[in-house]
């Protein structure tokens, strides 16, 4: 018997909840089920065809089709979709697999066969056009070695992981080769081509009337078409992709297996990293001090939307993003398109390039105090140079400080972690306490003539009292130093132009950065004319400050976030959010060590100590509990536009687990006991926390 490399599998069946019957609907003569048929047939190199349906009586009608078509059949599992998929190709042990849905009647083969391309080129063990999304939805095809479906076969056991075939080999990137297929053309992952509603059913009939029924229709002939007739582009636009989130999320949860994670290989990958990094990671914030190892993971592979996933191939929906940066949420089909654009072109160039104009212009027009505008790759950059200019045009060496303004001298001197810094640096840095006037104040009349600036985030665990921030601004101007926001959590989140717009009070010089690129690395000095004309004066220079990759992603975020309103869906979500989780603690009688504190889009949560337990422990027990459930959470909802209903059904679950699991162990007494497997959190500094006013 020939060896079957290739085998494509069909999967259909009647019992759609949506749209019952919809694989054997009729698109011009020949129902949706033939349409996939004679496409699959039109792929290069495949061996055979089987169509999967399920043992159901209402499937008889696919049983015959196929057999009125010569076409192989497997009859299998319904829920057990993987069982079904793999039941049906093991007897003939095919080297690869292509999965195709019975439900997609415009595949178009010529994507197929490159997918099939790239899957042989690259040596794959999983190759689809589906990750990131890129593509319409409705041409989906997916190519799997046999080997990694058998291993899905025998290890997924979520019910989500079961229904949707290739979810556990997508998930576990790191043992996995996984390729993909990028579409590259702008914005066609917006168009819908498969069918689950009875608007898309209409749009097909419209589509099919309008070319016909006898062969495949190319689909750049079918979105030409669409984009021609916006009337029947809009016949089902309003329906979402992640329609059948929530459903699944539902399933999951109520699943033994859904808290049974493994951390195996992030245990295995940390141990052999520290040899060579010894803090595990590059940010002390993203490593094992601020996690309960042995109950966490400590490395992750990819991420997509809000979601992301860890070398054991656990998945969370992740309220770190990145600590901050992440705002439209992983993959943003936008923002990844314009950064590839970019790529083409070149990265890092010898001379200055037009996208620095453009990403200036575009902070002026935002921002209440960018008249002038310098770029660079991080917070701790624009901070520190913004300190030096206000020293410069000062002639003063103080700086007074309120919050977390990152790793340099100045600044990381006035922290416990001040090692390695000389004295004469750690004296000219003062801290102040949140709210108050009088602490800044008092620095003023201690230092006459002597300070240069006073940099503050301008929002973080507390909320500003009335006036307070103009009063700051009064005080200082009086004393002709220079205000400085850092804008690093705000900017972006608040609005567009900042807390400084969102307060109304205009900084002299302000840092921006974190959120404004999506996750590429950049940072914007900012500020009022007659202090940043003098810029050039001081030494503020780097080979990166204009790479253009991060200035494209940065342009392409404000320019969407502009579009779609995303300041107010992060508003709006991190509402939703607070209230809920307030009346979980309340519910649980927790109020007394663990507050919501902060503004709606990135509310911070503050843990005080209780009887006998320290902050830390009860952290460490809140992180393992709510990693257990299924969500990545430091000390913060750091919120992003991707995250939707699906995951806020996964956040609340995991809050109600473990607030639930919290309140048990204290009134048991034995919350030492439970953390016997976890090491102790210990931050390396809690700068907001200690400054909030007593």
């Amino acid at each position: 018997m020939k060896k079957i490399k290739n085998l494509l599998v069909i999967q259909a069946r009647m019992g759609s909840e949506r749209l019952p019957g919809k694989v054997l609907l009729k698109l011009g003569k020949i129902s949706i089920l033939e349409w996939v048929i004679r496409a699959s047939k039109k792929i290069r190199d495949i061996d055979d065809i089987i169509v999967a349906t399920t043992s159901l009586k209402e499937d008889k009608l696919i049983e015959k089709l196929c057999s009125d078509k010569g076409i192989s059949l497997f009859k299998g599992e319904n829920t057990d979709v993987l069982s079904r998929i793999y039941e049906a190709v093991k007897k003939k042990n095919p080297k690869n697999v292509i999965r195709i849905t019975g439900d997609c009647p415009f595949l178009d083969p010529e994507i197929c066969n490159q997918v099939l391309f790239l899957h042989d080129n690259t040596k794959a063990d999983y190759t689809s056009n589906t990750i990131p999304i890129t593509w319409p939805d409705g041409l989906d095809c997916e190519v799997m070695k046999f080997s990694a479906l058998k291993k899905a076969k025998y290890n997924a056991k979520l019910p989500s992981d079961r229904e949707h075939v290739t979810k556990w080999i997508k998930n576990n990137q790191n043992i996995f080769n996984i390729q993909s297929l990028i579409c590259p053309f702008k914005d066609f992952y917006k168009f819908r081509l498969t069918i689950d509603f009875e608007s898309d059913y209409k749009l097909m009939k419209e589509i099919v009337k309008k070319f016909s029924d006898h062969q495949p229709i190319p689909y750049l002939s079918i979105i030409d078409y669409l984009k021609k007739n916006p009337k029947v582009l809009k016949i089902n636009k309003k329906i979402k992709r992640d329609v059948i989130q929530i459903k699944n999320v539902n399933k999951d949860i109520k699943s033994s297996a859904f808290i049974k994670k493994k951390f195996f290989n992030s245990t295995k990958l940390f141990n052999e990293t520290k040899k060579i990094i010894s803090l595990g990671s590059q940010t002390f914030s993203k490593s094992y001090i601020n996690w309960p190892k042995g109950n966490s993971p400590l490395f992750l592979t990819h991420g997509q939307g809000g979601k992301v996933w860890d070398v054991d191939g656990n998945e969370y929906v992740d309220l770190v993003c990145g600590l901050l940066p992440v705002i439209l949420g992983y993959c943003d089909e936008d923002i990844d398109y314009a950064i590839r654009e970019q790529l083409n072109r070149g990265i890092s160039f010898s001379l200055a390039t037009s996208l620095e104009k453009k990403l200036a212009l575009k902070l002026k027009q935002h921002i209440p105090s960018a008249e002038q505008v310098r770029f660079s790759k991080n917070g701790s950059d624009v901070t520190t140079a913004a300190i030096r200019l206000a020293r410069f045009l000062t002639k003063r060496e103080r700086i007074v400080v309120c919050g977390y303004h990152g790793w340099h001298d100045w600044f990381i001197s006035s922290t416990s972690m001040n090692r390695g810094i000389p004295n004469q640096v750690q004296r000219l840095t003062h801290t102040i306490k949140y709210n108050s006037t009088k602490d800044l104040e008092k620095i003023f009349s201690r230092y006459p003539e002597q300070v240069a600036a006073v940099i503050m985030e301008p929002a973080n665990y507390e909320k500003p009292k009335e006036s307070y921030l103009n009063e700051v601004k009064k005080i200082i101007k009086k004393n002709k130093a220079i205000l400085i926001f850092d804008e690093m959590c705000t900017g972006f989140r608040f609005s567009l132009g900042g807390a400084q717009s969102f307060f109304n009070v205009t900084p002299d010089l302000s840092c921006f950065g974190k959120s404004m690129g999506n996750g590429m690395p950049i940072a914007a000095l900012v500020g009022k004319k007659k202090y940043m004309q003098h810029i050039d004066k001081i030494f503020f220079s780097g080979t990166f400050g204009g790479e253009s990759l991060s200035l494209i992603a940065a342009l392409a975020v404000i320019e969407k976030m502009e579009k779609e309103f995303v300041v107010d869906y992060l508003w709006k979500f991190g509402r939703n959010l607070k209230v809920k989780v307030n009346q979980l603690i309340n519910k649980y009688k927790l109020n007394k060590f663990i507050k919501l504190k902060g503004y709606d889009p990135w509310i911070l949560l503050n843990f005080l100590d209780y009887k006998n337990y320290t902050k830390f422990q009860l952290m460490t027990l809140f992180k393992s509990l709510m990693i257990k459930n299924g969500v990545l959470i430091s000390n913060s909802h750091n919120i992003c536009f991707a995250h939707n209903k699906a995951n806020l059904e996964t956040i609340l679950n995991a809050y109600e687990m473990s607030f639930s699991k919290i309140s048990e162990i204290l009134r048991k007494g034995n919350l030492i006991k439970n953390l016997r497997n976890s090491r102790i959190i210990t931050p390396v500094i809690q700068v907001r926390e200690q400054l909030q006013k007593e």
